[in-house]
């Protein structure tokens, strides 16, 4: 049988798949869980037998079902049907086995086609009205000591001296020479 999957880019609804599978049946799971248990890569149906509690007709299907659906892998030696794991499930064992037990978290669990959204809002009580209060700089006490300073002098301070003459900040320094003496000539005309 060939199979065409991209394990990498599917992993998520590889994921859910399998866990449904496993929840539309007891003895898939317990064939899923037999099989994935241990080292061994291949067991044999006998050996899936020994660990099958209640072993019938229906084990073989269980397990016909999940080569079906690309769960297991299945190969023949001398006549002897053997079982084994597959590279992308062996990792994610116990999270398949997890949400094939829990439905809500099987119908919430989030895949590229079925992505789930969380919204939280966040609401806050006081336990009495909040009073606001009017509050000016000079209320603060470290803002007082700036009343202590005199202002600066502008008229001795040369703007951008060591500005090349094109770029952004050519434009920004030529605007601030345009506003200084601007200010100087404010500063030099009388006012009537």
């Amino acid at each position: 049988m060939t199979v065409v999957s991209d394990p990498s880019a599917n992993a998520d609804e590889k994921i859910e798949r399998a866990a449904r599978v496993l929840r539309a049946s007891k003895q898939n799971k317990e064939v899923f869980e037999a099989i994935y248990a241990g080292s061994r890569r291949f067991k044999t149906t006998e050996e899936i037998r020994d660990s099958v509690s209640h072993f019938n007709k229906n084990t073989y299907k269980a397990a016909a079902r999940l080569y079906g659906e690309d769960i297991v892998d299945r190969k023949k030696v001398k006549g002897t049907v053997s079982y084994g794991k597959k590279d992308s499930y062996i990792h994610h064992r116990d999270r398949i086995l997890s949400l094939s037990a829990n439905a809500r978290r099987l119908k919430t669990y989030p895949t590229k086609r079925k992505s789930v959204s969380h919204t939280v809002i966040k609401t806050y009580a006081f336990r009495s009205a909040p009073e606001a209060e009017m509050l000016a700089v000079d209320d603060i006490d470290s803002f007082k000591d700036v009343k202590k300073i005199k202002s600066a002098d502008a008229s001795s301070l040369k703007p951008c001296q060591n500005v090349r003459s094109t770029g952004p900040s050519a434009q920004l320094c030529t605007k601030a020479k345009r506003k200084i003496g601007a200010q100087r000539e404010t500063t030099s005309t009388p006012t009537i």
